[in-house]
């Protein structure tokens, strides 16, 4: 099944219809509204799951419950969408008040769920024995999960509403979204001070009232800075990104205590305080604290991922998101870098060869391994481009030889190119 969250006139944004795939790309120019579109899709989502009231009113008739299982068709998750996107639409200038402490102009913001052709799924309703206790069960096939159950206990929710959120979590969707804003260096390094002699609860009502200056999403990183502890259970399942990021990002090892040092793989006898080491450890620092704490987040949302990168770095940078892809979360990110761009398109178009029998030489000969290649899937990239003060965001050229062409990365290449002709 389907994602898309459908966007008209949110500020500068004039149009978006962005599918929520398993690894989304979005590039544009400054100021053409890719944070901006970040924000609201990180807050629309924490704000659908959160909403109690959402459907909360919709039950299935008796007729649909009376054989304990019901045959979800388009037809009903039209309907179900339906209901949804006009409780939302009623709600929606507080949404995005909620999200960016502002108003902002919006027209549209809804959600569409499209069935796959070989989309299945059986809601059931089951007794538990001797117990008056019931669960609801969501049961998916299609063409990558052969079979898998989703499970919620009932207690009081509507059925439609109990629907809506199995099929978010079949879908991949739930309530541990990850945000990384831009000028993570700035904000690592100051946010202790920020939060100094401040209360949590304080912060939160004086902060997250109306005007503010800061969004939710920022407001949530830097609380996932503040409340970062180290887990060794969290660490041991990713021991194999760990090594990864030390040794292909890092290049050294990062120390947690009171305060977070760095020690280079070149000198193993010194610890480098944060704020004299090198602008990449502190960009990168947040990735660290996701394999050492987080455990149950499913998507991971980055703004300007190529931030503080050289261009090698960020080609290792695309292998480990990859690897996180491959682990089943879902990567949004934005970029201004054509290096992380055509990394990121080589490495798809790549992995849709991993059957054929040379595929070991090419990685061998490219530096490359098997968990680079991306499994089961699809990469979308979008374009945000700027008319008369608004953008309209489109889905990138594709070819299926070569991948998506970035036209803007072209282009400013040529006229370098031509530049360079003109003085030489």
């Amino acid at each position: 099944m389907k994602i898309i969250i459908h966007i008209t006139n949110f500020g500068k944004i004039e149009k978006a219809d962005i599918e929520l795939g398993k690894f989304i790309v979005f590039v544009g120019e400054n100021n053409s509204g890719k944070t901006y579109l970040m924000q609201l899709i990180y807050g629309f989502i924490q704000k659908v799951l959160n909403q109690t009231d959402l459907l909360l009113k919709y039950e299935f008739s008796n007729a649909d419950l009376s054989s304990n299982k019901i045959k979800i068709d388009s037809n009903r998750i039209y309907d179900m969408q339906e209901r949804l996107n006009e409780e939302l639409k009623q709600e929606l200038d507080d949404i995005i008040l909620s999200i960016f402490k502002t108003s902002i102009p919006i027209e549209k913001c809804q959600l569409e769920f499209v069935l796959e052709e070989n989309d299945a799924f059986l809601f059931c309703l089951l007794k538990e024995s001797n117990k008056s206790n019931f669960r609801y069960m969501l049961d998916v096939s299609d063409d990558q999960h052969d079979h898998k159950e989703y499970y919620h206990t009932y207690t009081g929710e509507s059925s439609y509403k109990v629907l809506f959120n199995l099929l978010l979590n079949a879908a991949g969707f739930d309530l541990y979204t990850t945000f990384f804003p831009a000028a993570r260096t700035g904000l690592q390094l100051l946010y202790k001070e920020y939060f100094l002699n401040v209360t949590t609860d304080k912060f939160k009502g004086n902060l997250m009232s109306k005007g503010t200056s800061l969004t939710t999403p920022l407001y949530d990183y830097l609380n996932y800075l503040q409340g970062y502890y180290y887990r060794e259970d969290i660490a041991e399942i990713n021991k194999k990104l760990i090594i990864f990021l030390q040794e292909h990002l890092l290049d050294g090892k990062l120390n947690i205590g009171i305060d977070v040092t760095y020690t280079p793989v070149e000198n193993e006898n010194i610890e480098i305080p944060l704020y004299v080491a090198s602008s990449m450890i502190s960009e990168l620092l947040p990735f660290y604290y996701l394999l050492t704490r987080v455990e149950n987040y499913t998507t991971l949302i980055v703004d300007e991922i190529e931030s503080s990168l050289h261009p090698h770095k960020q080609f290792e940078m695309v292998r480990m998101l990859n690897r996180l892809c491959n682990q089943g979360k879902r990567i949004i990110i934005s970029t201004h870098s054509d290096n992380i761009t055509n990394k990121i398109n080589n490495l798809f178009m790549l992995s849709k060869r991993y059957q054929e029998e040379n595929i070991c030489d090419i990685l061998k000969q490219c530096h490359l391994e098997q968990e680079d290649l991306l499994i089961d899937s699809e990469v979308l990239v979008y374009n945000f481009e700027k008319h008369n003060g608004k953008s309209i965001v489109e889905q990138a050229e594709y070819n299926e030889r070569f991948g998506y062409s970035f036209t803007e990365f072209e282009d400013a290449v040529s006229n370098l190119i031509e530049e360079a002709k003109a003085i030489f």
